[in-house]
């Protein structure tokens, strides 16, 4: 682990001083010294982040963390997200079940014949339900 960190390290340092020399490079500086102060600059800036975040590191508290403001709330907001999208899923299984059932009343609809030619049979259909309905009074 400490390896991996010394090697991080220095990966972050020769990045800043290749950041310095692009830096003083685009600034068309022609004296070397502007070279150094600006890779002491960008040097300084990643060491000064490094300290900070050295200083404030604790590893211990991994081990039993403790969250502190919106981090508190976190497995209640990603549970209302996980329910969401269960029911994200379940209205498109709606939604696609609604557009069969459109899809098969617009069939049914282009079935349908002219009322001229159905007027037969709906004068039939009127004298049977006719014919239902006195049938109670007939017993």
């Amino acid at each position: 682990m400490r390896q991996e960190a010394t090697r991080y390290v220095a990966m972050l340092v020769l990045i800043a001083i290749i950041a310095g020399l692009l830096a003083a490079f685009f600034m068309r500086s022609n004296k070397p010294e502007d070279y150094f102060k600006s890779i002491f600059v960008s040097v300084a800036v990643v060491a000064f982040l490094l300290t900070a975040t050295y200083k404030d590191y604790d590893a211990n508290q991994f081990r039993n963390p403790e969250f502190e403001g919106v981090l508190k709330v976190a497995p209640w907001m990603i549970g209302i997200a996980e329910e969401a999208i269960a029911k994200i899923d379940t209205l498109g299984r709606k939604l696609e079940l609604i557009a069969d059932n459109f899809n098969k009343l617009y069939q049914q609809i282009d079935e349908l014949q002219p009322l001229e030619t159905a007027a037969g049979n709906i004068r039939y259909f009127m004298f049977l339900t006719f014919i239902i309905t006195l049938l109670p009074y007939n017993l």
